[in-house]
């Protein structure tokens, strides 16, 4: 597991040519949830600058994993453009159930359980951060984005040096292949495994997203 209880890492967001937001991501300490152990993450995402007024976007997203890296829950709270949106995702990969909440300012639009097919390898857009770290070669896993799945693979990992913030780290260069897109990750070749960069392919815009710290 290579993550420890209190790291914290902070990105900024680089779109259509401007600094556009700010990432935070957090591992909180492990708490229980109906019953269960689970690792606790958070992430905080933010528009800034002129990007602001193109589309404001202010997020907080928590992730729940249980000790065998499974997704139990997915929590966010968002305010996006000109609407409020509360979303609750919570998942049992033994008997696969999947129950979604959906509520757009002062309307629920889903508020449902169903029966629906889950890997073990699942992960979400907070997790993946840390998910990345333990990922090889040939590894496919799904992506939950906006309560669909999204099958990744990686493709190819080859040694790279990015120079970021006056430092340059020995990373792993990560070719992450969906669909006919791809996303590529940077990874920290240290102990830590961090996500340092990523440029990400995206279905309105691409970015890229550099650490900070």
């Amino acid at each position: 597991v290579p993550w420890n209880v209190g790291e914290k890492l902070q990105y900024e967001v680089l779109a259509m040519g401007m600094n556009a937001a700010k990432v935070e991501v957090e591992v909180l300490p492990m708490k229980m949830l109906n019953g269960e152990k689970v690792w606790h993450f958070v992430s905080q995402a933010k528009t800034h600058n002129f990007a602001s007024t193109l589309y404001y976007f202010n997020s907080k997203a928590e992730s729940f994993l249980n000790e065998y890296l499974q997704i139990k829950e997915y929590r966010s709270s968002a305010f996006e453009g000109d609407n409020k949106k509360n979303t609750v995702e919570k998942y049992n990969i033994k008997t696969n159930e999947y129950y979604l909440y959906k509520k757009v300012d002062d309307k629920i639009e889903i508020n449902k359980t169903k029966e629906q097919q889950y890997s073990s390898n699942v992960t979400d857009l907070v997790s993946v951060f840390y998910m990345i770290r333990l990922m090889k070669l040939n590894d496919e896993f799904l992506l939950l984005n906006n309560h669909k799945q999204k099958k990744l693979k990686i493709s190819k990992i080859e040694p790279d040096v990015v120079k970021l913030n006056n430092r340059e780290y020995s990373v792993d260069k990560i070719t992450l292949q969906y669909e006919s897109k791809i996303h590529i990750i940077y990874r920290e070749k240290a102990v830590s495994k961090k996500v340092i960069k990523a440029v990400l392919d995206l279905k309105f815009a691409s970015g890229t997203i550099n650490l900070v710290e």
